[in-house]
């Protein structure tokens, strides 16, 4: 079933409260012996509503008018209602043992020793909030995985090899949108690319004969050069987390 929230959300006050930055929860995660990678299980549909806000879910089947108990997906505000409620339950362990970002949750533990122990901790909050976890979509115990987008692992954070494939197999750019596709790709992963400077040189000017519509020539790097630049971003994507004593 799908049912369009455009009107409800157009009429409901935006909720400022602010998500996690990502680049800080993933330097905070490396270093770590063993996490644990958890998810919610239909994480917006544990909260429930405000009984006076869930006539506003209403909708119509053939059986007559029903409206949402709890929090419903596509609601303006879910995510940052979800982020506060973890903030608020796991106040006490987060950025020392565990980071939230929505319904993605990660435990780390610097030695084996200190697993289990971590481990339960957080078992124990979950159960005493009665919120479920995605068993599909959990890993415990590891010494690698996937958190938000990165490869997280004790020495190194390296790019999600999912995320750069389109950059891996990005042909020459030769028009404005090229230009810009190829911009908006290696903005999030600059600090991964080998020789992301040489990206920069790329230029974009209108040929002063053309007429509309206007056509776009690349100048500034020739394609040889940009064939090594595209050897390079075949590497691994690596990068190491911020010692703070070197500050």
């Amino acid at each position: 079933m799908c049912q369009d929230y455009t009107d409800l959300n157009k009429a409901c006050p935006k909720d400022s409260f602010p998500l996690p930055q990502i680049d800080q929860l993933v330097d905070a995660t490396a270093g770590h012996e063993l996490l644990s990678f958890m998810d919610a299980y239909s994480g917006y549909n544990q909260i429930f509503m405000n009984p006076t806000d869930s006539e506003h879910t209403t909708f119509i089947i053939d059986q007559g008018l029903y409206c949402y108990n709890v929090m419903s997906f596509g609601l303006k505000n879910v995510r940052a209602t979800y982020q506060r409620l973890f903030n608020r339950i796991f106040a006490e362990h987060i950025g020392s043992i565990m980071e939230v970002y929505v319904d993605s949750m990660l435990v780390k533990s610097r030695t084996a020793e200190e697993y289990l122990h971590n481990l339960a901790l957080i078992f124990g909050i979950l159960k005493d909030y009665r919120m479920r976890l995605n068993p599909t979509k959990c890993a415990f115990g590891v010494s690698s995985g996937k958190f938000l987008g990165f490869m997280i692992s004790q020495r190194e954070i390296e790019a999600n090899p999912e995320k750069i494939k389109a950059i891996i197999d990005m042909k020459v750019p030769k028009t404005q949108k090229d230009i810009q596709r190829l911009i908006g790709r290696v903005a999030a992963l600059t600090c991964f690319i080998s020789k992301a400077h040489l990206l920069r040189q790329y230029r974009m000017q209108r040929s002063p004969s053309s007429k509309p519509p206007r056509s776009w020539d690349c100048i500034g790097l020739e394609h040889t050069q940009f064939g090594q630049g595209s050897s390079a971003r075949h590497a691994a994507m690596v990068t190491e987390p911020p010692e703070v004593e070197r500050l």
